[in-house]
């Protein structure tokens, strides 16, 4: 969902314009500029230690 945000915000366009081996590219690029690093953020902070 945040690539799907990111993606709209900046390009005004949707998962379902860019098909699914070229979302999954975009997920990969995302994933790439963002340090690799996610934590959801209901995790309970002691987890994130």
């Amino acid at each position: 969902m945040v690539v799907e945000r990111k993606i709209a915000a900046e390009e005004g366009k949707t998962r379902h314009d860019y098909g699914r081996d070229a979302f999954i590219d975009k997920i990969w690029q995302w994933k790439a500029e963002s340090g690799g690093t996610h934590y959801p953020s209901d995790a309970p902070s002691r987890q994130l230690r």
